[in-house]
């Protein structure tokens, strides 16, 4: 509020209206500095500094609720992750367990045909029927067959089929992607036809298959593998088609 005009003290004549001056003087600046000091008060009033206490408290309690939120939701979808990828192991370790316990009785099975010639016949079944699915023990029955004169494909006169394979190994973090080209040879003085057959993988195309056409060379035919297992290795295979050069 604007405060009236005060009114002009009149030049003192004698000392009595010099002392009455003063004392007026004074007077006007005890009450300027009250109304100072009062306006003052009203802003320091207790009531009001609590309300503001208050809102102050009210603005820091929101933001600490908002900081635990975002920290609640990101503890809970680490664990989903987590939840996930566990799952996804038990899947794996389920499907290679029953894998390897049905590859094993179809191996004791032609173990016990005693015959040796059997038992190679058997084995080059079993390999050929895809039934040994665990890399490693593909890997030793291939090995054992190569040493006992392989198994009995029937060729055409000229065309013939080659396999080519490769190990893959798992690409190491859950949920990852790795891509494997497999490539087999073309023999010299053969070509490729196109043709492609038996594309195999001994994990029977969990996480992982094959992708896109097989690639054709005048040397080589290739064909991109995709492995999405993380910890699973597997044996992949396809056969291909080649020619005589005439």
């Amino acid at each position: 509020m604007a405060q009236p005009p005060e009114t002009p003290i009149p030049a003192p004549s004698s000392f009595e209206e010099f002392i009455q001056a003063e004392t007026l003087k004074l007077g006007r600046q005890d009450l300027a500095f009250r109304q100072q000091e009062a306006s003052l008060s009203r802003f320091f009033n207790p009531l009001l500094v609590a309300i503001i206490g208050a809102i102050l408290v009210g603005i820091v309690n929101i933001y600490v609720s908002h900081l635990s939120s975002k920290s609640s939701e990101a503890i809970a979808q680490e664990n989903v992750k987590s939840s996930e990828s566990i799952a996804q192991n038990a899947r794996e370790s389920a499907t290679q367990q029953q894998i390897m316990m049905a590859e094993n009785t179809n191996i004791l099975e032609v173990i016990k045909l005693s015959d040796p010639e059997k038992i190679r016949a058997g084995l080059c079944l079993l390999i050929k029927l895809n039934a040994i699915k665990t890399a490693d023990t593909n890997l030793a029955v291939r090995g054992y067959l190569k040493e006992h004169n392989g198994c009995d494909e029937a060729k055409p006169a000229e065309a013939q089929w080659l396999t080519a394979n490769a190990t893959v190994p798992g690409c190491g973090i859950s949920g990852c992607y790795q891509a494997t080209s497999v490539c087999g040879s073309v023999p010299s003085g053969m070509k490729p036809t196109g043709s492609t057959r038996n594309f195999i993988d001994s994990f029977s195309g969990a996480w992982g298959d094959w992708q896109g056409p097989p690639s054709f060379g005048s040397d080589k035919v290739c064909r991109v593998f995709n492995q999405h297992s993380h910890n699973v290795t597997r044996a992949v295979s396809f056969q291909y088609e080649v020619v005589p050069n005439k």
